[in-house]
């Protein structure tokens, strides 16, 4: 009966799986009926069926058995090639996918440390893209699989035979050959015949703009800041942004306001840049332009224009530019009814991760409760925290691209680290910027990492600041002619150490030009600490009324010599961007002997620093202007000390606490009856000092203002103020 209905059923379920065993009999054991699909497969040819094992069984290199995927592919691949009356298209596909296997080991450095499986893979590769050529080169039909050689050898650009993205693969991996080989000149060259190739070629405008932003990137990897500028609004201009600055009617006025208008490119309706608008393409290349200019404007010192642009790019991030739970990986389509270019930029969370780094590094500005620069930081960390662990990357990426990603990311932790430390210096935290010099040292150094030698120039430079600020003179002058020394040596944006742990030779040229910064900064330090120092010893001999001439001659000499050796490091510090530009003026207007040029080169300071929003050096080229003036012009350099004064002070300001929703209203209820209090939270910690001896210093003009004007209360007043002042120094010297 149950047959029957089976039988007519239209639709019949399939059978349940009897239970097998002692009991049961032949009678009452029923066969499962045979699947009419399983019976219209046929068993896969061998060729095949080994031919693609590789895309079944290959893992990320991220994977625990990415070396095991790698190994039966291997094996699957030759096991192929060994078959007995091979088709000519399987053949030169099994040669080319044994060519791309043997690659991502041999890039993954298994064959360089001795594994067993992966001995002999070079030949093998070697004799797989042979084999895959000739193949293809016989028969029409395999044109498209034929491989390029990425040698040194500039491919021919008008054979046909080339596919688009053939011709534009092989350019970024020759850019990026010159770019490891620190050879300038050929890979701006090639950036540009890549670009000059797409235009003449047609191709889309996706491939165009990916050309520009190469070349953009090109220049200012090398520092050729002076092409940058010209390259970035064409870009900008090419991705529909257009940055308008909008000065202040008011001259009197030192801020700017800054608005950021985005033109709508072709095809979009909206006027505002958006993910959905751009597509994926565009805006992973919008991203990147806009970080590449946050970089190249805060190195030229406008913080106006960099705002603007660090604005869009938050915008854009926020609004989910990045998939952090992906790889990366794209495609561009380079012309019509052509393979399309997969391309990997740089990971979501390591380019997460450097936004913060670069945002932290662009806000100058340290006065305040809480500093943007110290945010930005903080909160880069703990993004690093969550994401750096769960990195995705391409399953054709190899061991030694995985090596790189966490080198970056090892890096870019380190250089956060390093923002801390010198906003920690700059607003007198001096015990929590010796706690963090000790962390990281200890994270630079084994068991976590062992790249302290890329870091030491930077880290003796923090150390030399910090004996700076304490006023430890001999131990601040070893520390920058330690960094100085260890500047000229290291190499601190690439690894010591590749996937092998092999050492890798370090280039004299590369490693000048990127610790060149570092070196200049020990160098005009150092300078600074010696103009103190004289300065310092020549008001105590004027004190003790020594006799005349008894020492005016010995420190006449020093000067000359501080003034010969100032005057070197000012002209290193001139090419090297705004802030150094501006600390050069400052030194050279402290080692002139005129009046006029010593002001014409402070004003000029003070415009540069105003344009960064660098407050701490504008609080002090204030306090040196005013000097100028306490004779001359008292109400002037009152007004330019008392700036002086609230920068210093705004520099020891305490982050303030959120209230509770009571203690809110008591506030208000208090604030009612009271004109003054805060209004936005208490502080969470009693205000520090800040700029110590910027503020006795100026404290000291206010008095002599003061004395001149006969005022006895003020005069009162500024005594009690500034005895409070050192002796709050004095303490927070002794906790520091």
């Amino acid at each position: 009966m149950n047959e029957d209905r089976v039988g007519e059923d239209i639709n019949p379920r399939p059978q349940k799986r009897q239970r097998r065993d002692s009991s049961s009999s032949p009678e009452t054991t029923v066969a499962a009926a045979p699947s009419p699909v399983a019976s219209n497969l046929r068993p896969l040819p061998p060729a095949i069926l080994l031919l693609s094992l590789p895309s079944i069984l290959l893992h990320p290199p991220t994977h625990r058995n990415h070396a095991l995927s790698l190994c039966l592919s291997l094996l699957a691949l030759r096991r192929c090639l060994s078959l007995p009356d091979l088709d000519r298209d399987i053949e030169c596909r099994a040669w080319t996918a044994l060519a791309e296997i043997g690659m991502i080991v041999i890039d993954g450095g298994y064959e360089a440390t001795g594994e067993e499986w992966a001995a002999g893979v070079g030949v093998e590769v070697e004799k797989a893209v042979t084999k895959a050529l000739l193949i293809a080169q016989k028969h029409q039909s395999l044109q498209w699989l034929r491989l390029i050689s990425h040698s040194s050898q500039q491919p021919s650009l008008a054979s046909p035979t080339y596919q688009p993205y053939t011709i534009y693969s092989a350019h970024l991996h020759l850019i990026g050959l010159h770019i490891h080989t620190s050879d300038h000149s050929n890979a701006v060259a090639c950036a540009v015949r890549l670009h000059t190739t797409a235009l003449a070629q047609g191709w889309t405008d996706e491939a165009i703009l990916l050309a520009q932003v190469v070349h953009l990137r090109v220049l200012v990897h090398f520092g050729v800041w002076e092409d940058v500028d010209g390259i970035l609004q064409q870009v900008e201009g090419a991705l529909g942004m257009e940055f308008e600055s909008q000065k202040n009617s008011n001259a009197d006025d030192a801020e700017t306001g800054s608005q950021v208008t985005v033109q709508t490119p072709v095809g979009l309706g909206a006027q505002k840049i958006t993910v959905e608008g751009l597509g994926t393409v565009k805006t992973m290349l919008a991203i990147h332009t806009l970080l590449l200019g946050v970089v190249y404007h805060t190195y030229a010192g406008s913080a106006e224009k960099t705002n603007t642009r660090l604005k869009l790019l938050h915008e854009l991030l926020d609004g989910g530019a990045l998939n952090l739970e992906g790889d990366g990986h794209i495609q561009i389509y380079l012309a019509p009814n052509t393979p399309c270019l997969h391309f990997s930029p740089t990971p979501p969370v390591v380019f997460y991760a450097l936004a913060f780094l670069a945002t932290s590094a662009a806000k100058r500005d340290p006065v305040g409760r809480n500093p943007k620069r110290r945010v930005f930081a903080v909160e880069g960390l703990n993004v690093m925290k969550r994401w750096e662990r769960e990195i995705l990357v391409p399953i054709y990426s190899s061991r030694r691209e995985v090596v790189i990603i966490e080198d970056s990311m090892r890096n870019i932790r380190a250089d956060l680290e390093c923002e801390m430390i010198g906003l920690s210096i700059l607003r007198n935290e001096l015990a929590s910027a010796h706690q963090l010099i000790l962390n990281l040292t200890s994270t630079l150094r084994p068991p976590t990492h062992n790249i302290f030698p890329s870091y030491a120039s930077r880290v003796s430079l923090h150390c030399a600041h910090l004996a700076h600020a304490r006023g430890d003179v001999d131990t601040a002058r070893k520390w920058y002619r330690v960094a100085r020394q260890c500047a000229a040596r290291s190499t601190p944006d690439e690894p010591t150490t590749d996937v092998t742990n092999q050492a890798k030779p370090v280039d004299d040229a590369d490693a000048n030009r990127h610790d060149r910064w570092v070196a200049a900064c020990a160098w005009i330090g150092e300078i600074c600490l010696r103009i103190g120092v004289i300065r310092q010893r020549t008001t105590i001999e004027s004190q003790e009324e020594l006799p005349d001439g008894c020492a005016d001659v010995e420190r006449e000499r020093e000067w000359d010599a501080l003034r010969a050796e100032g005057e070197e490091a000012v002209k290193e510090c001139d090419g090297l961007g705004g802030a150094l530009r501006s600390v050069a003026g400052v030194v050279r207007a402290c080692l002139s002997q005129e009046v006029l040029a010593a002001k014409h080169y402070l004003k000029k300071s003070l415009t540069q620093a105003t344009q960064a929003q660098d407050n701490y050096l504008r609080g002090l080229v204030l306090a040196l202007i005013s000097a100028y003036y306490l004779h001359t012009s008292p109400e002037h350099a009152s007004a330019m000390l008392q700036a002086a004064e609230q920068l210093g002070a705004g520099l020891g300001a305490a982050k303030r606490k959120q209230m509770s929703q009571s203690q809110s209203q008591s506030q208000s209820q208090g604030q009612s009856q009271e004109s003054e209090g805060p209004a936005s939270g208490v502080p969470s910690e009693k205000d520090r000092v800040g700029n110590g001896p910027l503020r006795i210093w100026v404290g000291e003009r206010f008095l002599e203002l003061y004395r001149r004007a006969g005022d006895e209360g003020k005069i009162r007043k500024q005594l009690e103020t500034n005895r409070r002042l050192k002796k709050a120094v004095e303490t927070e010297a002794k906790e520091g």
